[in-house]
């Protein structure tokens, strides 16, 4: 009989015990600092133009801004030194807006300098908006963003 109490008392205990479990799995994106970390602009050249960072407080792990491009189209986006991992969506075919992403999968970090190269059409100019970088310790920050040259 007192183990079937107790197996009653379990049973009805259940329900206020799960109510009461918290998912520790679910995370929410953590806060993006306002105060821009550096700076993204582009720099066109004929049928290049090229992502450049300047004034970084510190190094990133990565950066991704949202491109759109006038006048045509970009077919493709190749870096300038080494880091390995870059996106812009291409294979899908060429595009008049997309994201893109610069990383490094061996977490070589992103300075001051040429980052990346993307490929026009002969007339077409980016520009850049939303620029979002994660800093070397993990924090996500903001770039400033500069009207195309």
């Amino acid at each position: 009989m007192r183990i079937l109490s107790l197996s009653l008392i379990a049973l009805l205990a259940l329900p206020f015990t799960l109510g009461a479990c918290s998912c520790e799995g679910v995370t929410e994106d953590p806060p993006v600092v306002a105060d821009p970390v550096g700076t993204l602009r582009v720099v066109h050249n004929g049928t290049t133009a090229t992502l450049v960072v300047t004034g970084l407080r510190a190094p990133l792990r990565m950066f991704q801004a949202d491109v759109v491009v006038s006048g045509g189209n970009a077919t493709a986006i190749a870096p300038v030194l080494d880091h390995d991992t870059l996106e812009g969506g291409f294979a899908d075919g060429p595009k008049s807006a997309f994201t893109a992403v610069v990383a490094d999968s061996r977490r070589l970090p992103i300075n001051n300098g040429n980052i990346a190269s993307i490929t026009v059409d002969d007339g077409a100019r980016l520009s850049l908006s939303k620029a979002i970088a994660v800093d070397a310790n993990g924090v996500r920050q903001t770039l400033a963003t500069e009207a195309s040259e």
